[in-house]
Protein backbone atom coordinates (compact mmCIF):
# COMPACT_ATOMS: atom_id res chain seq x y z
CA UNK A 1 0.00 0.00 0.00
CA UNK A 2 2.39 2.80 1.11
CA UNK A 3 5.07 1.61 -1.89
CA UNK A 4 2.19 1.89 -4.11
CA UNK A 5 1.19 5.33 -2.70
CA UNK A 6 4.89 6.63 -2.85
CA UNK A 7 4.88 5.62 -6.22
CA UNK A 8 1.43 7.61 -6.92
CA UNK A 9 3.11 11.20 -5.55
CA UNK A 10 6.19 11.08 -7.34
CA UNK A 11 4.51 9.97 -10.64
CA UNK A 12 2.39 13.28 -10.17
CA UNK A 13 4.84 15.28 -8.14
CA UNK A 14 8.36 14.50 -10.06
CA UNK A 15 8.19 16.36 -13.34
CA UNK A 16 9.85 19.48 -14.05
CA UNK A 17 6.75 21.25 -14.83
CA UNK A 18 5.54 20.72 -11.49
CA UNK A 19 8.66 22.16 -10.14
CA UNK A 20 8.48 25.08 -12.70
CA UNK A 21 4.45 25.37 -10.83
CA UNK A 22 5.45 25.96 -7.94
CA UNK A 23 8.04 28.59 -8.27
CA UNK A 24 5.67 30.33 -10.22
CA UNK A 25 3.31 29.65 -7.47
CA UNK A 26 5.04 31.26 -4.86
CA UNK A 27 6.38 34.26 -6.72
CA UNK A 28 2.64 34.84 -7.71
CA UNK A 29 1.45 34.41 -3.51
CA UNK A 30 4.44 36.56 -2.84
CA UNK A 31 3.00 39.45 -5.66
CA UNK A 32 -0.49 38.77 -3.77
CA UNK A 33 1.24 39.53 -0.24
CA UNK A 34 3.21 42.39 -1.93
CA UNK A 35 -0.19 44.13 -3.07
CA UNK A 36 -2.49 43.37 0.01
CA UNK A 37 -0.21 44.28 2.75
CA UNK A 38 3.19 45.66 2.01
CA UNK A 39 2.62 47.81 -0.67
CA UNK A 40 -1.27 48.71 0.89
CA UNK A 41 -1.18 52.72 1.69
CA UNK A 42 -3.70 52.47 4.25
CA UNK A 43 -1.70 50.30 5.98
CA UNK A 44 1.85 50.85 4.91
CA UNK A 45 1.15 55.05 4.79
CA UNK A 46 2.98 56.79 2.48
CA UNK A 47 6.65 56.96 1.55
CA UNK A 48 7.19 60.54 2.66
CA UNK A 49 5.19 60.32 6.26
CA UNK A 50 6.82 59.65 9.50
CA UNK A 51 5.13 56.52 9.64
CA UNK A 52 5.53 54.07 7.17
CA UNK A 53 5.59 50.15 7.22
CA UNK A 54 5.50 48.55 10.22
CA UNK A 55 5.02 51.90 12.18
CA UNK A 56 2.31 52.90 10.50
CA UNK A 57 0.89 49.65 10.65
CA UNK A 58 1.35 50.13 14.72
CA UNK A 59 -0.56 53.44 14.87
CA UNK A 60 -3.36 52.57 12.99
CA UNK A 61 -3.83 49.38 15.39
CA UNK A 62 -3.55 51.94 18.22
CA UNK A 63 -6.09 54.18 16.77
CA UNK A 64 -8.13 51.55 15.99
CA UNK A 65 -8.03 49.94 19.46
CA UNK A 66 -7.98 53.26 21.25
CA UNK A 67 -12.37 54.17 19.47
CA UNK A 68 -13.27 49.70 19.48
CA UNK A 69 -15.80 49.24 21.18
CA UNK A 70 -20.00 49.11 20.64
CA UNK A 71 -21.49 51.57 18.46
CA UNK A 72 -22.90 55.07 20.35
CA UNK A 73 -22.91 58.21 19.25
CA UNK A 74 -20.04 59.47 21.68
CA UNK A 75 -18.21 56.75 20.18
CA UNK A 76 -19.02 58.18 17.21
CA UNK A 77 -18.46 61.91 17.61
CA UNK A 78 -14.70 61.01 19.56
CA UNK A 79 -13.69 58.84 16.65
CA UNK A 80 -14.47 62.03 14.52
CA UNK A 81 -12.92 64.06 16.45
CA UNK A 82 -9.82 62.67 16.52
CA UNK A 83 -9.43 61.83 13.22
CA UNK A 84 -10.59 65.82 12.30
CA UNK A 85 -7.42 67.05 14.97
CA UNK A 86 -4.98 64.88 13.44
CA UNK A 87 -6.06 65.73 9.43
CA UNK A 88 -5.80 69.37 10.88
CA UNK A 89 -2.40 69.04 13.00
CA UNK A 90 -0.62 68.85 9.55
CA UNK A 91 1.01 65.50 10.09
CA UNK A 92 1.61 63.33 7.03
CA UNK A 93 -0.67 60.41 8.41
CA UNK A 94 -3.71 59.03 6.87
CA UNK A 95 -6.16 58.01 9.35
CA UNK A 96 -8.44 55.12 7.54
CA UNK A 97 -10.29 54.34 10.47
CA UNK A 98 -11.27 57.90 11.36
CA UNK A 99 -12.32 58.49 7.59
CA UNK A 100 -14.33 55.40 7.02
CA UNK A 101 -16.14 56.01 10.47
CA UNK A 102 -16.82 59.41 9.52
CA UNK A 103 -17.83 58.62 5.69
CA UNK A 104 -20.33 55.90 6.98
CA UNK A 105 -21.77 58.19 9.68
CA UNK A 106 -21.45 61.73 9.08
CA UNK A 107 -21.12 62.15 5.08
CA UNK A 108 -22.01 65.74 5.35
CA UNK A 109 -19.33 67.06 8.13
CA UNK A 110 -16.84 65.16 5.54
CA UNK A 111 -17.92 66.98 2.47
CA UNK A 112 -17.83 70.43 4.18
CA UNK A 113 -15.20 69.38 6.24
CA UNK A 114 -13.70 72.42 8.72
CA UNK A 115 -11.07 74.23 7.78
CA UNK A 116 -9.11 74.66 10.99
CA UNK A 117 -10.26 73.48 14.93
CA UNK A 118 -11.42 76.66 15.48
CA UNK A 119 -14.56 75.86 13.09
CA UNK A 120 -15.35 72.33 14.37
CA UNK A 121 -17.79 71.63 16.33
CA UNK A 122 -18.29 68.10 16.86
CA UNK A 123 -21.22 67.67 19.46
CA UNK A 124 -24.03 69.06 16.88
CA UNK A 125 -22.88 66.67 14.27
CA UNK A 126 -25.81 64.33 12.66
CA UNK A 127 -24.78 61.13 13.30
CA UNK A 128 -26.54 58.90 10.48
CA UNK A 129 -29.17 56.22 11.82
CA UNK A 130 -29.98 53.12 11.88
CA UNK A 131 -32.51 53.47 9.07
CA UNK A 132 -29.71 56.07 7.46
CA UNK A 133 -27.33 53.48 7.14
CA UNK A 134 -29.84 50.35 6.22
CA UNK A 135 -28.56 48.43 9.16
CA UNK A 136 -30.22 45.04 10.07
CA UNK A 137 -29.65 45.98 13.79
CA UNK A 138 -29.56 48.29 15.99
CA UNK A 139 -26.34 49.92 15.90
CA UNK A 140 -25.86 49.73 19.76
CA UNK A 141 -25.69 45.76 19.08
CA UNK A 142 -22.68 46.57 16.57
CA UNK A 143 -18.91 46.27 17.67
CA UNK A 144 -16.56 48.54 15.92
CA UNK A 145 -13.20 47.33 15.65
CA UNK A 146 -9.77 47.47 13.28
CA UNK A 147 -11.66 45.94 10.88
CA UNK A 148 -9.48 46.84 7.64
CA UNK A 149 -6.57 44.61 8.06
CA UNK A 150 -9.13 41.88 8.30
CA UNK A 151 -11.03 42.86 5.07
CA UNK A 152 -7.64 43.05 3.39
CA UNK A 153 -6.85 39.07 4.96
CA UNK A 154 -10.03 37.58 3.57
CA UNK A 155 -9.26 39.26 -0.39
CA UNK A 156 -6.00 37.78 0.17
CA UNK A 157 -7.11 34.35 0.91
CA UNK A 158 -9.85 34.35 -1.45
CA UNK A 159 -7.37 35.33 -4.42
CA UNK A 160 -4.75 33.12 -3.04
CA UNK A 161 -7.46 30.23 -2.98
CA UNK A 162 -7.63 31.01 -6.60
CA UNK A 163 -4.47 30.40 -7.31
CA UNK A 164 -4.02 27.24 -5.45
CA UNK A 165 -6.84 25.94 -7.43
CA UNK A 166 -5.24 26.50 -10.71
CA UNK A 167 -1.73 24.99 -9.76
CA UNK A 168 -3.67 21.98 -7.96
CA UNK A 169 -5.60 21.26 -11.21
CA UNK A 170 -2.74 21.39 -13.17
CA UNK A 171 -0.53 19.22 -11.40
CA UNK A 172 -3.30 16.50 -10.52
CA UNK A 173 -5.03 16.59 -13.88
CA UNK A 174 -2.50 13.63 -15.10
CA UNK A 175 -3.64 11.06 -12.42
CA UNK A 176 -5.80 8.55 -14.68
CA UNK A 177 -5.65 10.75 -18.16
CA UNK A 178 -1.55 10.52 -17.93
CA UNK A 179 -1.84 6.67 -17.74
CA UNK A 180 -4.25 6.36 -20.66
CA UNK A 181 -2.13 8.64 -22.66
CA UNK A 182 0.90 6.23 -22.30
CA UNK A 183 -1.26 3.39 -23.01
CA UNK A 184 -0.18 1.95 -18.91
CA UNK A 185 -3.67 1.70 -17.66
CA UNK A 186 -4.38 -1.86 -18.74
CA UNK A 187 -0.74 -3.25 -17.44
CA UNK A 188 -1.20 -1.03 -13.92
CA UNK A 189 -5.26 -1.89 -13.66
CA UNK A 190 -4.26 -5.89 -14.91
CA UNK A 191 -5.76 -7.77 -12.15
CA UNK A 192 -9.48 -7.02 -10.02
CA UNK A 193 -7.60 -6.06 -6.53
CA UNK A 194 -4.96 -4.28 -8.08
CA UNK A 195 -7.32 -2.43 -9.99
CA UNK A 196 -9.72 -1.42 -7.07
CA UNK A 197 -6.26 -1.12 -4.65
CA UNK A 198 -4.95 1.38 -7.13
CA UNK A 199 -8.12 3.58 -7.98
CA UNK A 200 -8.47 4.01 -4.20
CA UNK A 201 -5.11 5.01 -4.02
CA UNK A 202 -5.66 7.76 -6.79
CA UNK A 203 -7.97 9.07 -5.25
CA UNK A 204 -6.52 9.24 -1.97
CA UNK A 205 -2.88 11.15 -3.52
CA UNK A 206 -5.33 13.44 -5.45
CA UNK A 207 -7.08 14.53 -1.95
CA UNK A 208 -3.90 14.19 -0.17
CA UNK A 209 -1.86 16.41 -2.26
CA UNK A 210 -4.73 18.82 -3.25
CA UNK A 211 -5.87 19.31 0.84
CA UNK A 212 -1.89 19.94 1.90
CA UNK A 213 -1.14 22.67 -1.20
CA UNK A 214 -4.26 24.19 0.59
CA UNK A 215 -3.85 24.32 3.90
CA UNK A 216 0.31 25.36 3.77
CA UNK A 217 -0.40 27.83 1.33
CA UNK A 218 -3.28 29.31 3.19
CA UNK A 219 -1.47 29.19 6.70
CA UNK A 220 1.51 30.79 5.23
CA UNK A 221 -0.85 33.66 4.47
CA UNK A 222 -2.63 33.70 7.81
CA UNK A 223 0.93 33.47 9.24
CA UNK A 224 2.28 36.23 7.32
CA UNK A 225 -1.03 38.21 8.58
CA UNK A 226 -0.31 37.35 11.74
CA UNK A 227 3.05 38.75 12.01
CA UNK A 228 2.48 41.68 9.96
CA UNK A 229 -1.04 42.93 11.03
CA UNK A 230 -1.72 40.52 14.35
CA UNK A 231 -5.38 39.21 15.11
CA UNK A 232 -6.78 43.02 17.13
CA UNK A 233 -9.96 43.55 15.60
CA UNK A 234 -11.34 39.85 14.98
CA UNK A 235 -14.55 40.32 16.94
CA UNK A 236 -15.44 43.55 15.14
CA UNK A 237 -19.16 42.82 13.61
CA UNK A 238 -19.46 41.85 10.49
CA UNK A 239 -21.74 44.48 9.69
CA UNK A 240 -18.96 47.02 10.97
CA UNK A 241 -16.55 45.85 8.45
CA UNK A 242 -16.69 49.62 6.95
CA UNK A 243 -13.85 48.79 4.00
CA UNK A 244 -16.77 46.47 2.32
CA UNK A 245 -19.01 49.36 2.15
CA UNK A 246 -19.93 50.45 -1.51
CA UNK A 247 -23.14 51.83 -3.28
CA UNK A 248 -23.47 48.37 -4.80
CA UNK A 249 -23.38 46.37 -1.56
CA UNK A 250 -24.32 47.25 1.81
CA UNK A 251 -22.38 44.42 4.51
CA UNK A 252 -24.68 46.54 7.06
CA UNK A 253 -27.51 45.04 5.90
CA UNK A 254 -27.10 41.43 6.66
CA UNK A 255 -29.03 40.18 9.67
CA UNK A 256 -27.06 37.97 11.06
CA UNK A 257 -24.21 38.30 14.35
CA UNK A 258 -21.25 36.68 13.06
CA UNK A 259 -17.37 38.67 13.38
CA UNK A 260 -14.82 38.75 11.55
CA UNK A 261 -13.14 35.97 12.65
CA UNK A 262 -15.70 33.99 12.05
CA UNK A 263 -16.48 35.08 8.55
CA UNK A 264 -12.83 34.49 7.85
CA UNK A 265 -12.78 30.62 9.62
CA UNK A 266 -16.25 29.85 7.44
CA UNK A 267 -15.04 31.19 4.28
CA UNK A 268 -11.59 28.77 4.83
CA UNK A 269 -13.91 26.02 5.54
CA UNK A 270 -16.13 26.35 2.06
CA UNK A 271 -13.16 27.00 0.75
CA UNK A 272 -11.57 23.80 1.82
CA UNK A 273 -15.11 21.86 0.72
CA UNK A 274 -15.05 23.58 -2.78
CA UNK A 275 -11.57 22.15 -3.43
CA UNK A 276 -12.65 18.77 -2.69
CA UNK A 277 -15.50 19.32 -4.83
CA UNK A 278 -13.20 20.38 -7.61
CA UNK A 279 -10.85 17.44 -7.25
CA UNK A 280 -13.46 15.13 -7.30
CA UNK A 281 -14.65 16.05 -10.64
CA UNK A 282 -11.41 16.17 -11.45
CA UNK A 283 -11.05 12.46 -11.40
CA UNK A 284 -13.87 11.90 -12.74
CA UNK A 285 -12.99 14.00 -15.81
CA UNK A 286 -9.17 11.96 -15.88
CA UNK A 287 -10.47 9.07 -15.53
CA UNK A 288 -12.81 9.26 -19.25
CA UNK A 289 -10.20 11.76 -20.74
CA UNK A 290 -6.68 10.87 -22.57
CA UNK A 291 -5.69 14.39 -22.68
CA UNK A 292 -4.46 15.41 -19.40
CA UNK A 293 -4.56 19.44 -21.19
CA UNK A 294 -8.47 18.63 -21.51
CA UNK A 295 -8.64 17.40 -18.43
CA UNK A 296 -7.16 20.73 -16.62
CA UNK A 297 -9.02 22.88 -19.16
CA UNK A 298 -12.01 21.36 -17.84
CA UNK A 299 -11.44 21.48 -14.29
CA UNK A 300 -9.61 24.33 -13.91
CA UNK A 301 -12.57 26.49 -16.32
CA UNK A 302 -15.19 25.67 -14.64
CA UNK A 303 -14.62 27.03 -11.65
CA UNK A 304 -13.94 29.99 -13.07
CA UNK A 305 -16.36 30.20 -15.75
CA UNK A 306 -19.37 29.66 -13.22
CA UNK A 307 -17.31 33.06 -11.17
CA UNK A 308 -17.90 34.95 -14.31
CA UNK A 309 -21.32 34.09 -14.51
CA UNK A 310 -22.20 35.20 -10.98
CA UNK A 311 -21.01 38.58 -11.75
CA UNK A 312 -23.08 38.52 -15.12
CA UNK A 313 -26.35 36.94 -13.22
CA UNK A 314 -27.01 38.88 -10.39
CA UNK A 315 -29.87 37.68 -9.78
CA UNK A 316 -32.97 34.77 -10.70
CA UNK A 317 -32.85 31.47 -10.27
CA UNK A 318 -30.48 30.55 -12.41
CA UNK A 319 -27.75 32.81 -9.83
CA UNK A 320 -29.20 30.81 -7.06
CA UNK A 321 -27.73 27.89 -8.50
CA UNK A 322 -24.35 28.90 -9.45
CA UNK A 323 -24.27 29.87 -5.66
CA UNK A 324 -24.91 26.43 -4.63
CA UNK A 325 -21.87 24.94 -6.82
CA UNK A 326 -19.40 28.44 -7.72
CA UNK A 327 -16.19 27.01 -5.78
CA UNK A 328 -14.95 30.40 -6.09
CA UNK A 329 -14.80 32.18 -2.85
CA UNK A 330 -14.38 35.79 -3.94
CA UNK A 331 -16.73 38.90 -3.25
CA UNK A 332 -17.18 37.04 0.29
CA UNK A 333 -19.28 40.43 1.23
CA UNK A 334 -21.61 39.15 -1.88
CA UNK A 335 -22.01 35.78 -0.82
CA UNK A 336 -22.66 36.67 2.63
CA UNK A 337 -25.54 38.96 1.26
CA UNK A 338 -26.88 36.15 -1.18
CA UNK A 339 -27.45 34.05 1.29
CA UNK A 340 -29.13 36.30 4.07
CA UNK A 341 -32.30 36.14 2.10
CA UNK A 342 -34.47 34.32 -0.52
CA UNK A 343 -34.40 36.90 -2.97
CA UNK A 344 -30.21 35.49 -3.16
CA UNK A 345 -30.64 31.84 -2.46
CA UNK A 346 -33.74 29.15 -1.88
CA UNK A 347 -34.64 29.91 1.17
CA UNK A 348 -35.22 32.57 3.62
CA UNK A 349 -32.48 31.98 6.32
CA UNK A 350 -28.91 32.44 5.93
CA UNK A 351 -28.16 29.45 8.54
CA UNK A 352 -30.63 26.75 6.61
CA UNK A 353 -29.27 28.55 2.98
CA UNK A 354 -25.49 27.56 4.12
CA UNK A 355 -26.35 24.60 5.58
CA UNK A 356 -28.01 23.60 2.45
CA UNK A 357 -25.09 24.86 0.05
CA UNK A 358 -22.67 22.66 2.35
CA UNK A 359 -24.96 19.10 1.83
CA UNK A 360 -25.49 19.82 -1.42
CA UNK A 361 -21.89 19.96 -2.03
CA UNK A 362 -20.84 17.07 0.45
CA UNK A 363 -23.69 15.17 -1.43
CA UNK A 364 -21.78 15.56 -4.87
CA UNK A 365 -17.79 14.46 -3.61
CA UNK A 366 -18.86 10.80 -3.18
CA UNK A 367 -21.10 10.92 -6.22
CA UNK A 368 -18.34 11.76 -8.66
CA UNK A 369 -16.28 9.37 -6.70
CA UNK A 370 -18.38 6.62 -7.02
CA UNK A 371 -18.58 7.97 -11.21
CA UNK A 372 -15.12 7.87 -11.37
CA UNK A 373 -14.78 4.55 -9.53
CA UNK A 374 -17.64 2.77 -11.96
CA UNK A 375 -15.49 4.43 -15.08
CA UNK A 376 -12.88 2.96 -14.48
CA UNK A 377 -14.53 -0.50 -13.70
CA UNK A 378 -16.29 -0.49 -16.68
CA UNK A 379 -13.06 0.29 -18.84
CA UNK A 380 -11.56 -2.88 -17.84
CA UNK A 381 -14.16 -5.43 -18.43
Amino acid sequence: MMPLLGFEIKKLLGKKSVLAVFVVLALALYGLLYIWFYSNPVLVGSKTSPYHGTASVRLNRRIAEEHSGYLSDDLIRRIIKDYTDRRLSGEDVFDGFGFDVTRTFALDYLRDFPKDKASVDVAHIKIASREDVGSAFPLKELKLGNFYPWSQLIGLLNDSFSLVLLAITFILAPVFSGDKARQLEGLLFSTLKGRDQLTRIKCGVTFLVGTTLFVVTQGVMVLAFSQFLGFRGWDTSVQLNLAWLSPVSNIMAFPVHLNLLQVTMGMLVIQALSLWLVLSVLLFISSRSRSSLLVFALSAGIPFGMSFLLQVTQTGFFNKLLMLFAPLTDSTDTWLLHLANSSGAFFPSFWVNLSFLLLVRLALIPLFLFLTYRTIQKAQV
